[in-house]
């Protein structure tokens, strides 16, 4: 029998793609749920027109394809999402704490998968090195992006105090 210790075995990564798979499962439901069943999240029809008629009058290419057609009236039952709504949904500190789970937990699941691959498929050590890099390099880059773009989102409020007492 081999001495192989539990840091050698894959244990962990095995277990932890097991874990990571049922998280993602979770907020994957969570996420599906929120913005595609009919909740306080979407945008009703009245809500979408008046978003569309907002955007037809500060752009005219807009108001030119909403003319022409391009961009149509809501069909019936349709779940409109739309940006206020969503930026509406990330100003709350839960969702952005759900939405990096669901960051973080589909990163560590598809990348540690990718990670077995190339081991188990790339054995000229120089192309799996490559591999390998590339995939922590696009890792932490959608990571950063994701963070950033999760963080940063949510309605604009600019300070209500002005600091112009203060000046001399």
């Amino acid at each position: 029998m081999s001495d192989r210790s539990a840091k050698k075995s894959g244990a962990f990564g095995w277990f932890m793609q097991r874990i990571s798979g049922i998280v993602l499962l979770a907020t994957l439901i969570g996420h599906f749920w929120v913005q595609h069943m009919p909740t306080n999240y979407l945008a009703d029809e009245n809500e979408y027109l008046a978003i569309r008629e907002a955007y037809a009058a500060k752009n005219p290419e807009y108001k030119k394809a909403v003319e022409e057609g391009l961009i149509s009236d809501p069909k019936f039952g349709e779940h409109i999402i739309t940006y206020e709504k969503v930026t509406k949904r990330l100003s709350n500190p839960l969702w952005k704490v759900f939405d990096m789970l669901f960051l973080i937990f589909g990163l560590y699941h598809g990348f540690n998968g990718m990670l077995n691959i190339i081991d188990d498929y790339a054995k000229n050590k120089g192309v799996k090195l490559t591999l390998v890099a590339v995939c922590w390099i696009l890792a932490i880059s959608l990571f950063v992006v994701g963070t950033q773009t999760v963080l940063t989102a949510g309605p604009y409020n600019p300070p209500s105090f002005s600091l112009s007492h203060l000046l001399p």
